[in-house]
């Protein structure tokens, strides 16, 4: 996740620097002041993330929309609450790949046909993330980069 020299952001290793910047791969800039800071920014970077993958998802799983939000939580990655429709998410999933975070988005996502962890619930998981069993088990093991980035 983090160290004194570097941190995991999307499943890629970042360097720390003088200045203070991280310049993803994907183009974007994050310009922090201490530590407080970049937690900060980064969680409402991955809050706009999580949002687009969950558009993406609830799109081609056909469900309803969703609320997301983003929050420390200690011990899920992601929950649906069937009363508020609302799917909460890990702010510690901002250092996985995104196809771990797919992975743990189309699990949420699969609560709206059966709001359990049945087969039938899990059938729709594999059909939207074939590999969700290795996905789940990267996640588990804190193994940041899943398959595309095998570091």
């Amino acid at each position: 996740m983090k160290s004194n020299d570097f941190i995991y952001i999307l499943g890629e290793k970042y360097f720390y620097n003088e200045d203070k910047i991280i310049s993803l791969s994907n183009g974007v800039t994050i310009k922090y002041k201490d530590e407080s800071d970049l937690e900060k920014k980064l969680k409402i970077y991955f809050k706009e993330l999580v949002t687009e993958r969950v558009r993406y998802f609830e799109s081609i799983m056909k469900t309803e929309h969703y609320n997301v939000r983003v929050q420390k939580m200690r011990s899920r990655y992601g929950s649906n609450s069937k009363r508020t429709h609302t799917l909460n998410f890990s702010t510690v999933l901002v250092h996985y790949c995104l196809e771990i975070i797919d992975s743990v988005v189309v699990h949420e996502l699969a609560h709206y046909y059966e709001f359990n962890h049945s087969n039938k619930f899990y059938n729709v998981v594999y059909k939207y993330c074939p590999d969700y069993n290795y996905l789940h088990k990267c996640l588990r093991k804190g193994v940041f980069y899943g398959k595309t980035n095998n570091k």
